[in-house]
């Protein structure tokens, strides 16, 4: 039985999302989501890796946008081998890389994020549970139907060297917007209504 409470507060914040843009949208969808996670109804595949996701940064210049989210694996991402699972790696890599396109939406230009359209994932070495990681992801090329983005997942500590951590997967992810007026109001409505299926 969903949580009334989580209700109300998920309604309340999809009413204020739709009118943000920049990093303060995508700052206002994460809390969004983290308050969705509270549902006993949530099935967001990607639920189970928001609790240990953290935006660090943002740039929003064109044409090179690009973000950094900090991410540590817990048990609910690992394989047999107990290291990361590659379906966690490439669905991490698929929210973090299109989040960037949140920082240059407007209404009309993947406003609500798109859809995936290629996902290429290269795992590079294991990663062992409890590695602090940053995922780093940037646009290369936003267009008005497609956009092309790349990831970066590494080591957050150091290197050897004292440069960059030791990167243990890199992904290209393809995106193309659906959004037109019908998706642009049912997904707003969705926000709105907290995604109850009141539409």
């Amino acid at each position: 039985m969903p949580n009334d409470l989580s209700a109300k507060k998920i309604g309340a914040l999809g009413k204020g999302i739709v009118s943000l843009s920049g990093e303060a949208r995508l700052r206002a969808l994460l809390r969004h989501m983290a308050v969705r996670m509270e549902q006993d109804d949530d099935k967001e595949w990607t639920t189970p890796l928001l609790p240990t996701l953290t935006l660090l940064s943002t740039s929003p210049s064109l044409p090179r946008p690009s973000l950094v989210f900090a991410f540590t694996p817990t048990a609910a991402h690992l394989n047999g081998l107990s290291n990361m699972h590659g379906g966690a790696m490439a669905t991490l890599f698929d929210f973090c890389t299109a989040a960037v396109l949140v920082l240059v939406t407007r209404p009309g230009r993947y406003h609500y994020w798109g859809v995936t359209r290629t996902l290429s994932t290269t795992y590079l070495r294991p990663v062992p549970v409890g590695t602090a990681l940053l995922v780093e992801c940037e646009a290369v090329a936003v267009g008005r139907q497609m956009s092309h983005l790349r990831g970066v997942l590494r080591g957050a500590a150091a290197g050897k060297d004292g440069g960059k951590g030791v990167v243990y997967a890199v992904c290209e992810h393809g995106m193309v917007n659906v959004n037109g007026a019908a998706v642009e109001a049912m997904e707003g409505q969705r926000l709105v209504e907290a995604g109850r299926g009141k539409l």
